[in-house]
């Protein structure tokens, strides 16, 4: 038995002495690894309030984006409805322009028409004045109608 007690009071010695010795180097060892893990976890709790935040703005930049690409639609909407009217505008002058100059030129040939007949009906008149004046006048009549007409002139 005093083996035995001598075994136990050796191994309570070196426990004591493994105590002793490692005590302080052991409890800075875990003292500076409890303040590792938490300057870690705070560095991370910050990169994870800086990522949230970068996240917020992000969302900002995109919504105002979209805002931004929506004002530019209606812009180049109504930009596109004033060209549209402005073109049909411009359609319909360059349609009457044409229109008048059908219309001078449908006057103007009827003009041209209506002198043409004019001429011939007075040349038609003619002819058939000189036929008849020539059946109903005697040679000394048309002497004096000739004599009086180169008078008046």
């Amino acid at each position: 038995m005093t083996l035995f007690l001598f075994k136990v009071v050796n191994f309570v010695l070196l426990v004591l002495i493994l105590y002793k010795l490692l005590k302080n180097p052991l409890k800075n060892y875990l003292e500076k690894e409890k303040e590792k893990i938490f300057k870690t976890k705070e560095e991370l709790e910050l990169e994870k309030s800086r990522l949230e935040q970068a996240v917020r703005e992000l969302d900002m930049k995109i919504e105002n984006a979209q805002k931004e690409a929506e004002r530019i639609i209606k812009v180049a909407e109504k930009q596109a409805e004033k060209k549209k009217e402005q073109i049909l505008k411009e359609a319909e002058k360059i349609i009457e322009r044409y229109k008048e100059a059908l219309e001078r030129e449908v006057e103007n040939e009827i003009y041209l028409l209506k002198y043409k007949l004019k001429n011939i009906a007075v040349n038609e008149a003619l002819k058939e004045a000189e036929k008849v004046l020539k059946e109903r006048l005697t040679p000394e009549e048309d002497e004096k109608f000739i004599k009086r007409s180169l008078s008046k002139i």
